[in-house]
C-alpha cells in the first residue's frame, strides 16, 4: 500500500515538473514585440543549454516545495503520536530549539506539572526543569548504555509550587533536543522505603547470626564446664572403685564402664569444637584464622596458606565473629566449587580499617550470575556474607573471571559499636 503510494507521488512529480518546465520555457520565450496579439505568442528559440537550466531550476523549487510540505506533515504527525502516547503515560515529551526554548509539549504537561500547553510553549526548558549533577540515582531499567540517550536527573516546580524530582531522558536531533521528563519523586520514596526494610532486615539477620554464635558458645561452655567436669569425675571415681576391687569379673565391668566415660567426654569434647571454637576466644582472631587455615590444609585437598602483618587488630567480640565465619564460609566455598589446588589468606591492618582476603587458583566463576543467583542456593553464601559485612559498615570486593581463580577483600572498620 504504501510502495503504492510513493509510485503515484514521484508520478505526480514527473508529470507536474514537465508541465512547468515547458510553460515556464514557452513563458521566458515570448515575444514581446508590443502588440497585445503577438505578447502571448510562444516561441521556440531557446537553446538546450537554457532547457536544462530551467528544467534544474523548476525541479529544485518543486522538490523544496514537496520537503516543507512533508516536514509539516511530519511534524503535525509527530504532536498526533506524542499527544496520544500522553493520555497513556505521564510522562512529558518536549523539544526545544537551538536557543533552549520550547517549541512542542505533550499535552501530558498539564497533568505532571499543572502548565497548559500554551503556558510552556516558546519559555526556556529551565522554566520547567534544571538538571542537578549532585543527584546520582539508578536510570530506569529500560535505558542502558547502548540506547544512545543521556539521562540525568534534577528537580521540576510545578504550577502550585510544587517541587518534584525528575529522570531526564534526552538526545540531539541537529540543533534541536528531545527531552523526556518523568517524575520520579514516588519511585524514589519506594526505594527510601525499601531501604529501610533492608536496613532493618540487616539488623535482624545480623542479631540472629551473632546469638546463634553466641549460643553455640553457650552450649560449648556448658558441655565443658558442666557435662564434661562431671563425666571426668566420673571417670576419676570409676577408676578408684575399680582398683578398690578383688574380684576379676567385677573390675573389668568397671573398667568397660570406665572405657564407656572415657568415650563419651572424648566425643563431648569434638561436639563442643563442633559447635564452637574456643581458640577464637582464648588466642585472638588472627591465631583463630591461622588455626583454621591448617585445619583446612590437613583436612582438604588444597593448600592454605594464612599471611597477617602482625599488627594490633581491635574489632571487637562482634566484628571477630563476622570475619571469622566469613573466612570459614568463603574457604569452604574453595573447597566445594574452585578446584583449586592453592588458597590464600591475608588478614592486615590499614589504618583504621582490616582488610581480610581470601583468593585461590580455582576455576573462577561468572559474577553477574552470582548475583542473579543471590536469592538462591548459589551464591547465597556471599550474598550472607555481603550482608552482615554491610551492617557493620564494612564492604567486599569481589574479583573473580572463568578460569582465573578468585579473589574476595572484606574491609571493616577497627572502631564500631557492637550490638
Amino acid at each position: 500500500m504504501l510502495f503504492k503510494r510513493e509510485i503515484r507521488q514521484i508520478a505526480g512529480v514527473v508529470i507536474v515538473s514537465l508541465i512547468l518546465i515547458l510553460l515556464s520555457v514557452s513563458i521566458i520565450s515570448v515575444n514581446f514585440s508590443g502588440n497585445l496579439r503577438d505578447y502571448f505568442i510562444f516561441t521556440t528559440g531557446f537553446t538546450l543549454q537554457e532547457f536544462a537550466i530551467y528544467s534544474l531550476l523548476v525541479i529544485l523549487l518543486l522538490q523544496l516545495f514537496i520537503f516543507f510540505r512533508r516536514s509539516r506533515e511530519a511534524t503535525a504527525e509527530l504532536n498526533r503520536v506524542a499527544d496520544i502516547a500522553s493520555r497513556i503515560s505521564p510522562d512529558v515529551l518536549i523539544t526545544t530549539d537551538d536557543k533552549g526554548r520550547i517549541d512542542f509539549v505533550a499535552r501530558s504537561v498539564e497533568r505532571t506539572f499543572g502548565y497548559k500547553k500554551d503556558e510552556v510553549l516558546g519559555k526556556s526548558s529551565g522554566f520547567l526543569f534544571d538538571v542537578d549533577p549532585e543527584l546520582r540515582l539508578q536510570p530506569s531499567p529500560e535505558i542502558d548504555e547502548k540506547s544512545g540517550f543521556d539521562v540525568e536527573f534534577g528537580h521540576g516546580k510545578k504550577k502550585n509550587g510544587e517541587i518534584i524530582t525528575l529522570e531526564i531522558i534526552s538526545t540531539s536531533s541537529g540543533l534541536r533536543k528531545i527531552c523526556l521528563l518523568r517524575d520520579i519523586s514516588r519511585r524514589i520514596e519506594a526505594q527510601k522505603a525499601i531501604d529501610v526494610y533492608q536496613n532493618k532486615l540487616r539488623a535482624l539477620w545480623s542479631h540472629l547470626s551473632l546469638a546463634e554464635e553466641r549460643e553455640r558458645e553457650r552450649i560449648s561452655a556448658d558441655i565443658h564446664d558442666k557435662i564434661g567436669q562431671y563425666l571426668a569425675l566420673s571417670k576419676i571415681k570409676l577408676g578408684a572403685l575399680a582398683s578398690s576391687i578383688d574380684d576379676p569379673q567385677k573390675k573389668t565391668e568397671v573398667e568397660e564402664i570406665r572405657a564407656l566415660v572415657g568415650e563419651s567426654i572424648v566425643y563431648a569434647r569434638s561436639l563442643m569444637f563442633a559447635m564452637n571454637k574456643p581458640v577464637l576466644y582464648e588466642i585472638g582472631l588472627s591465631e583463630a584464622i591461622r588455626a583454621l587455615c591448617e585445619d583446612f590444609r590437613k583436612s582438604h585437598d588444597f593448600f592454605c596458606t594464612f599471611e597477617e602483618d602482625g599488627s594490633a587488630k581491635p574489632v571487637g567480640d562482634d566484628l571477630s565473629i563476622v570475619l571469622y565465619q566469613a573466612a570459614r564460609e568463603l574457604l569452604l566455598n574453595v573447597k566445594k566449587h574452585a578446584d583449586a589446588e592453592c588458597a590464600t589468606v591475608r588478614f592486615n591492618r590499614e589504618g583504621d580499617t582490616v582488610k581480610l582476603v581470601v583468593e585461590d587458583d580455582g576455576r573462577g566463576f561468572d559474577i553477574d550470575k552470582i548475583k542473579l543467583h543471590k536469592g538462591g542456593s548459589k551464591g547465597f553464601g556471599l550474598f550472607s556474607i555481603a550482608e552482615r559485612v554491610e551492617y557493620f559498615g564494612g564492604s567486599i570486593d569481589i574479583e573473580s573471571s572463568l578460569g582465573a581463580g578468585s579473589r574476595i577483600e572484606i574491609t571493616m572498620p577497627i572502631k564500631k559499636e557492637t550490638l
